[in-house]
């Protein structure tokens, strides 16, 4: 890999946050992809205008319209949290942000790169996913239960949505930026010995994904 800087941005992961249903992780992702940190570096902000500067390439990254996304970050200042506030300066709309909890904890680093592709192929679930697994596999690879995902994006184990987990699984698989394989442990069950099927999840590094098969096939 070459020495150019790599750019990641934080993403929240704090509880009452990235549980909430009404935290759309899709547009905080553009907010916090065309924001800029105060002098601080607390404090990310966003001008609503520079939304309409990169019209084109929102429109183009995102599939969405210019206004569909500037009424959707909008509507995260109406959450009962911290994350996002709408201000007024200089007779122009800003957009505060602040990517960790008040302590300064619950956040993990997302490469831009590999965030502007969720924003582009994914939605807000496959991204809130994605964040989770940034730091449950932090350590390496480990058995990860889908009813425990569920409950970190704050969703039911119902079966509707065990279904849409594996699929945000899979779809993150084929997008090269987890690893998984089944393994099996064996349990006793009402007397009996039973082979049980768990998943094994593990993440890709940045070089790795930088360097997956359909990224060759371009060069």
């Amino acid at each position: 890999m070459s020495d150019k800087k790599i750019l990641k941005t934080a993403m929240n992961t704090e509880k009452g946050v990235i549980d909430n249903k009404q935290m759309n992780y899709l547009y905080y992702g553009i907010a916090n992809l065309y924001s800029k940190y105060s002098e601080d570096n607390v404090w990310k902000y966003l001008y609503e205008s520079t939304l309409d500067e990169h019209k084109m390439e929102l429109e183009d990254l995102s599939n969405r319209k210019i206004n569909t996304i500037k009424r959707n970050i909008k509507k995260l200042e109406d959450l009962d949290n911290y994350v996002l506030q709408r201000k007024v300066f200089n007779n122009e709309i800003v957009y505060l942000i602040c990517n960790k909890s008040l302590e300064g904890k619950y956040y993990v680093l997302i490469e831009d790169d590999i965030l502007r592709t969720l924003i582009n192929v994914s939605n807000s679930n496959m991204i809130k996913t994605y964040c989770v697994l940034k730091y449950l596999l932090a350590k390496g690879k480990r058995k990860i239960t889908r009813e425990h995902l569920l409950s970190l994006i704050g969703l039911t184990s119902h079966e509707k949505n065990l279904q849409l987990i594996t699929d945000i699984i899979d779809a993150l698989t084929d997008l090269y930026l987890i690893k998984k394989q089944y393994a099996y442990e064996k349990r006793e069950v009402e007397g009996r010995i039973i082979n049980s099927q768990f998943l094994m999840l593990e993440l890709t590094t940045y070089e790795e994904w930088t360097n997956r098969p359909s990224q060759k096939q371009k060069k």
